[in-house]
């Protein structure tokens, strides 16, 4: 059974008309993204209670991707195994990453997305100050 972001994100590849509501739903709706678990750079709470944690990068003919996935089964089946992960919605990724890097959703997966940085500063410029889609 697929998640109903999932769901929204194969509705928005068949038309173009959908593709709104799944934005709306990957920023508000709770994803994972694999951060390196060791003593050095796993997630940290500091001063002030602000979290550090190192994400999991891949690169790709040059092109550095943030792993994104919807469902902590397809992280692990992507990772072949368990794998640290932080959970937040697609508002913290967008804040806390901006389009430093490009942003893959559901690698491994039947339905992938990947978002480009020219797609991720739309999106940044469609969210209202409060953080709301």
């Amino acid at each position: 059974m697929s998640s109903e972001l999932a769901e929204k994100l194969k509705a928005a590849m068949k038309d173009d008309n959908k593709q709104a509501e799944f934005y709306e739903h990957f920023l508000n709706e709770q994803v994972y993204v694999p951060v390196w678990d060791n003593e050095e750079s796993s997630v940290q709470t500091g001063e002030e209670g602000t979290q550090t944690f190192a994400p999991v990068i891949v690169e790709d003919e040059g092109v550095h991707c943030l792993m994104i996935f919807d469902e902590e089964e397809k992280l692990a089946n992507w990772a072949e195994g368990d794998i640290a992960c932080i959970a937040m919605n697609g508002i913290s990724i967008l804040e806390i990453f901006k389009s430093q890097f490009h942003w893959c959703l559901n690698v491994g997966d039947e339905f992938v997305k990947v978002f480009k940085p020219e797609e991720i500063e739309w999106l940044a410029s469609h969210v209202n100050p409060a953080g709301e889609a």
